[in-house]
Protein backbone atom coordinates (compact mmCIF):
# COMPACT_ATOMS: atom_id res chain seq x y z
CA UNK A 1 0.00 0.00 0.00
CA UNK A 2 1.31 3.21 -1.22
CA UNK A 3 0.85 5.08 2.56
CA UNK A 4 3.79 8.07 2.81
CA UNK A 5 4.53 10.04 0.08
CA UNK A 6 8.33 8.12 -0.93
CA UNK A 7 6.16 5.17 -1.46
CA UNK A 8 4.26 7.52 -3.84
CA UNK A 9 6.93 8.61 -5.41
CA UNK A 10 8.49 5.36 -6.52
CA UNK A 11 5.13 4.03 -8.00
CA UNK A 12 5.08 6.94 -9.71
CA UNK A 13 8.64 6.50 -11.19
CA UNK A 14 7.78 2.99 -11.75
CA UNK A 15 4.73 3.51 -13.45
CA UNK A 16 6.59 6.36 -15.53
CA UNK A 17 9.62 4.23 -16.37
CA UNK A 18 7.02 1.17 -17.41
CA UNK A 19 4.95 3.32 -20.05
CA UNK A 20 8.36 4.55 -21.18
CA UNK A 21 8.87 0.63 -21.63
CA UNK A 22 5.90 0.33 -23.42
CA UNK A 23 6.31 3.31 -25.43
CA UNK A 24 9.44 2.27 -26.88
CA UNK A 25 8.06 -1.04 -27.73
CA UNK A 26 5.24 0.49 -29.75
CA UNK A 27 8.16 2.32 -31.80
CA UNK A 28 9.85 -0.50 -32.25
CA UNK A 29 6.31 -2.82 -33.20
CA UNK A 30 5.83 0.06 -35.74
CA UNK A 31 9.47 -0.09 -37.50
CA UNK A 32 8.71 -3.85 -37.52
CA UNK A 33 5.28 -2.94 -39.63
CA UNK A 34 7.54 -0.82 -41.62
CA UNK A 35 9.88 -3.08 -42.59
CA UNK A 36 7.26 -5.52 -44.26
CA UNK A 37 7.49 -2.98 -47.38
CA UNK A 38 11.44 -2.29 -47.51
CA UNK A 39 13.33 -3.63 -50.33
CA UNK A 40 15.93 -6.45 -49.57
CA UNK A 41 19.23 -7.28 -50.87
CA UNK A 42 22.22 -9.81 -50.63
CA UNK A 43 24.28 -9.30 -47.98
CA UNK A 44 26.70 -12.41 -46.44
CA UNK A 45 27.67 -13.17 -42.64
CA UNK A 46 31.02 -11.77 -42.19
CA UNK A 47 31.11 -12.45 -38.40
CA UNK A 48 29.01 -14.64 -36.11
CA UNK A 49 30.02 -14.82 -32.10
CA UNK A 50 29.05 -15.92 -28.93
CA UNK A 51 29.40 -13.13 -26.60
CA UNK A 52 28.96 -13.23 -22.32
CA UNK A 53 28.13 -9.95 -20.64
CA UNK A 54 31.54 -8.42 -19.65
CA UNK A 55 29.96 -7.51 -16.30
CA UNK A 56 29.11 -11.09 -15.15
CA UNK A 57 30.14 -11.68 -11.47
CA UNK A 58 29.34 -15.08 -10.80
CA UNK A 59 28.47 -14.11 -7.12
CA UNK A 60 25.78 -11.74 -7.84
CA UNK A 61 24.21 -12.99 -11.11
CA UNK A 62 23.75 -15.85 -14.11
CA UNK A 63 26.03 -15.17 -17.41
CA UNK A 64 24.02 -13.67 -19.97
CA UNK A 65 24.51 -14.95 -23.79
CA UNK A 66 24.49 -12.91 -26.69
CA UNK A 67 25.21 -12.99 -30.19
CA UNK A 68 27.09 -10.53 -32.19
CA UNK A 69 26.61 -10.95 -35.72
CA UNK A 70 27.85 -8.71 -38.82
CA UNK A 71 27.09 -9.01 -42.26
CA UNK A 72 27.71 -6.61 -45.41
CA UNK A 73 25.87 -5.98 -48.30
CA UNK A 74 25.95 -2.96 -50.76
CA UNK A 75 23.23 -0.90 -52.18
CA UNK A 76 23.55 0.69 -55.87
CA UNK A 77 27.26 -0.15 -55.05
CA UNK A 78 27.64 1.34 -51.50
CA UNK A 79 29.02 -0.19 -49.11
CA UNK A 80 27.54 -0.83 -45.86
CA UNK A 81 27.71 -3.07 -42.82
CA UNK A 82 24.84 -4.73 -40.42
CA UNK A 83 24.70 -5.92 -37.05
CA UNK A 84 21.08 -6.09 -36.17
CA UNK A 85 19.67 -9.63 -36.41
CA UNK A 86 15.97 -8.63 -35.82
CA UNK A 87 13.92 -5.85 -34.13
CA UNK A 88 14.28 -6.29 -30.17
CA UNK A 89 17.11 -8.50 -29.98
CA UNK A 90 17.89 -9.67 -26.27
CA UNK A 91 20.68 -11.18 -24.51
CA UNK A 92 19.70 -14.16 -22.34
CA UNK A 93 20.76 -16.05 -19.19
CA UNK A 94 20.46 -19.59 -21.61
CA UNK A 95 22.92 -20.11 -24.17
CA UNK A 96 20.29 -22.15 -26.32
CA UNK A 97 19.14 -18.91 -27.39
CA UNK A 98 22.29 -17.00 -28.78
CA UNK A 99 23.47 -20.73 -30.16
CA UNK A 100 19.90 -20.38 -32.37
CA UNK A 101 21.01 -17.29 -33.45
CA UNK A 102 24.57 -18.44 -34.56
CA UNK A 103 23.70 -21.83 -36.30
CA UNK A 104 21.02 -19.43 -38.32
CA UNK A 105 23.89 -17.37 -39.62
CA UNK A 106 27.68 -19.27 -39.90
CA UNK A 107 30.02 -17.18 -41.51
CA UNK A 108 30.27 -17.04 -45.23
CA UNK A 109 26.75 -17.50 -45.60
CA UNK A 110 24.30 -15.30 -48.19
CA UNK A 111 21.69 -13.85 -46.37
CA UNK A 112 19.00 -11.39 -47.42
CA UNK A 113 19.45 -8.14 -45.59
CA UNK A 114 16.03 -5.51 -45.15
CA UNK A 115 17.25 -2.18 -45.25
CA UNK A 116 15.09 0.86 -44.71
CA UNK A 117 14.99 3.00 -48.16
CA UNK A 118 15.45 6.61 -46.12
CA UNK A 119 18.20 5.34 -44.22
CA UNK A 120 19.82 2.30 -45.71
CA UNK A 121 22.39 1.58 -43.02
CA UNK A 122 19.45 0.91 -40.86
CA UNK A 123 19.26 -3.24 -41.92
CA UNK A 124 17.47 -6.49 -40.34
CA UNK A 125 18.08 -9.94 -41.46
CA UNK A 126 14.56 -10.29 -40.06
CA UNK A 127 11.79 -8.63 -39.79
CA UNK A 128 10.12 -10.24 -36.75
CA UNK A 129 10.06 -8.26 -33.25
CA UNK A 130 12.41 -11.43 -31.64
CA UNK A 131 12.21 -10.03 -27.60
CA UNK A 132 10.52 -6.98 -28.00
CA UNK A 133 6.68 -8.78 -27.21
CA UNK A 134 8.48 -9.44 -23.64
CA UNK A 135 8.94 -5.60 -23.26
CA UNK A 136 5.25 -5.42 -24.49
CA UNK A 137 3.58 -7.47 -21.58
CA UNK A 138 6.56 -6.32 -18.71
CA UNK A 139 5.80 -2.41 -19.28
CA UNK A 140 2.16 -3.04 -19.48
CA UNK A 141 1.73 -5.09 -16.46
CA UNK A 142 4.08 -2.42 -14.43
CA UNK A 143 2.46 0.32 -15.10
CA UNK A 144 -1.02 -1.01 -14.64
CA UNK A 145 0.32 -2.02 -11.39
CA UNK A 146 1.76 0.44 -10.01
CA UNK A 147 -0.90 3.27 -11.69
CA UNK A 148 -3.13 0.61 -9.54
CA UNK A 149 -1.48 1.16 -6.35
CA UNK A 150 -0.71 4.65 -6.92
CA UNK A 151 -4.26 5.82 -7.57
CA UNK A 152 -5.64 3.30 -4.59
CA UNK A 153 -4.89 5.79 -2.03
Amino acid sequence: MADSLQDKMVLGILACFSMGTVLFAIRVRRRCNASKHWPSTRGIIVSSTRTRDPNYDSATSPVIYGAEICYEYSIEGQPFTGSRVTFGDYSASWPAHARGILIRYPVGREVLVYYDPKIPSFAVLERELGGNWILVTAGCLFAAVSLFLLLRN
